[in-house]
Order: structure tokens, then C-alpha cells, then sequence
């Protein structure tokens, strides 16, 4: 998903195997079987509308994992680890990782230059 294209927003995908291929849009999920030729094309159901604002309904989704996990924190006793886990299917820390991973390979293609993950990770959190 990017944000400057024509399909704005638009989750899309392809996925080649050795039996036969995936492509995926907002809207259907596509599979070409290499054998026999065939195609099958199945409509992704629709969604209330407010799934489908902001990021594609990912910030609703977002928002629906994050309240489920306080509930179980809050009400249930769960530990926090646990609850980001199940609900959200990663921890905050991991969460960070993951967009500071993006920030550093920026870092690295605007400046032409090959970045040490753990030297670069290390010298960002010194700055917070």
C-alpha cells in the first residue's frame, strides 16, 4: 500500500508459486492455476464505510485491535505483552522496530550509503 498512485490506499498484491498464482486488490482475490489455465476470481465482501477510511480502514482496524486489548488488560487481568500480541499481532516495541527499519533504508538510499541496523537503531534511541 502507497499512498502517491493512482489507487490510492489500495492494498494490492501478487504472489507466484510453482502451481499457480495470487493477485489480490481491495476488491477481489484472483487465482490463475498454471496446469489446467483456469481462473478464479472471488469479490472481497464489502465493508461498513467507516472500515474503509483512512488507510483503507486500516486505522479503524487499528483502533478496534488496540481498545480490545486494553479491555483485556483492564477487565480480564491479561498481560500487556499477551494483549498486543492477540489483538494487535505485534507488541509496541516491535511496532517501532518495524517503521525505524523503514526510516533507516530511507537513510540509506538518500544518502547512497550502507547503514549498520544495530549502530543506527542505537544512536536514534539516544536521541529520545
Amino acid at each position: 500500500m502507497i499512498a502517491p498512485t493512482q489507487s490510492q490506499c489500495e492494498r494490492r498484491g501478487r504472489v507466484y508459486g510453482t502451481l499457480g498464482e495470487l493477485s489480490y486488490d481491495s476488491r477481489t482475490i484472483t487465482s490463475y492455476d498454471f496446469g489446467s489455465g483456469g481462473t478464479t476470481v472471488i469479490k472481497v465482501p464489502e465493508v461498513p464505510p467507516e472500515e474503509t477510511e483512512a488507510h483503507g480502514g486500516g486505522d479503524y482496524g487499528l483502533t478496534r485491535a488496540f481498545v480490545k486489548a486494553v479491555e483485556a488488560v483492564d477487565h480480564l487481568g491479561w498481560e500487556v505483552g499477551k494483549a498486543q500480541r492477540e489483538f494487535v499481532g505485534c507488541t509496541f516495541e516491535e511496532a517501532l522496530r518495524s517503521h525505524a527499519t523503514v526510516f533507516a533504508a530511507e537513510e540509506a538510499r538518500r544518502e547512497g550509503k550502507v547503514l549498520g541496523w544495530g549502530e543506527w537503531w542505537d544512536r536514534k534511541k539516544g536521541m529520545v
